[in-house]
């Protein structure tokens, strides 16, 4: 999992929020691609899930999608909410609603990928 912060909490609706979460997802991608790029020039398979709405942004999409918050919530523990609209908001300890979750995926070992989100990170 990846966690983006956010400027400000995201569990109420309105343009701001809507902008503050477009910032957030063209984060996540810029640096999925980087992950995604990496990753195969070291020969390791590697997806993204999009935050948005919970598909592979480099594979077949299939009829079913990631619930990232529940992902989060069933292993992490994080609380989560739902704004009036519907969307759910996870609860980070530190971070409270301001917090934006991605997901990348690899068949890479853990010390490669952290090699390449450190490269992501700090360049």
């Amino acid at each position: 999992m990846v966690f983006l912060k956010s400027k400000f909490p995201l569990d109420s609706e309105g343009d701001l929020i809507s902008l503050e979460k477009d910032r957030l997802l063209y984060r996540f991608l810029e640096a999925g691609k980087v992950f995604h790029s990496l990753s195969h020039q070291r020969g390791f398979l590697a997806e993204i899930i999009s935050p948005k709405d919970g598909t592979p942004q480099y594979s077949k999409k299939g009829e079913l999608t990631f619930d990232l918050v529940a992902i989060v919530h069933e292993s992490i523990g994080f609380d989560f909410s739902r704004t009036e609209e519907g969307c759910k908001v996870l609860k980070h300890p530190e971070w409270g609603a301001g917090i934006y979750p991605g997901l990348f995926a690899s068949e890479a070992p853990a010390a490669s990928v952290r090699s390449i989100l450190s490269e992501i990170v700090w360049g």
